[in-house]
């Protein structure tokens, strides 16, 4: 396997595993912050070192067409993600967030093949179904009292927030570059 292959298999083992503590860390803070401060703080203290290295590194200023999708990135990565998820953590536990949040890879693919006007093999949605169900699944049998609830709502609303805010950054970021 070539060097470049296996860093990247590297790199993206290690974002697997950060996100992954994701749900944990921010359950950590909103226990001592409140949950508005928690979803809408990371987005801001994450700006500071974009800009300085955007600013070091001298990128061009976005063209007008880039607007609405940055806008798009920003509302639903930098903004709807972590708020919704945030004040789900005040009130469900870290492990039941993660759990729907296992429905992310599903709702950002749907997403990105509205959006890319894309047909994806039958195959690959009965995969990515299966897969989701089987979440689903396990979150209605060890969920307790079987319910949803106004905070199932709220982190359903981060995962679409998030899939929105993936999509629209991978499609301005073919323009923009990384």
């Amino acid at each position: 396997m070539p060097s470049s292959t296996r860093k990247g298999y590297v790199f993206g083992l290690i974002a697997v595993a950060l996100f992954a503590l994701n749900f944990a860390a921010m359950k950590v803070a909103v226990k001592e912050l409140d949950p508005i401060t928690v979803g809408l703080g990371r987005g801001i203290l994450a700006a500071i070192p974009a800009a300085l290295l955007l600013i070091l590194t001298r990128q061009p200023l976005p063209r007008r067409d880039h607007l609405v999708p940055l806008a798009l990135t920003a509302a639903g990565a930098v903004v709807g993600f972590p708020l919704f998820l945030a004040m789900a953590l005040n009130h469900v536990d870290a492990s039941h967030a993660a759990i729907v949040g296992g429905l992310m890879p599903l709702t950002t693919a749907m997403f990105g093949s509205w959006r890319e006007r894309e047909r994806q093999p039958w195959l690959f949605w009965a995969a990515a179904l299966a897969g989701s169900s089987a979440v689903i699944l396990y979150a209605i049998f060890t969920g307790g009292d079987h319910t949803l609830t106004f905070y199932d709502l709220l982190l359903f609303l981060a995962v679409l927030s998030a899939a929105v805010g993936y999509t629209e950054g991978t499609r301005v970021g073919r323009d923009l570059g990384s």
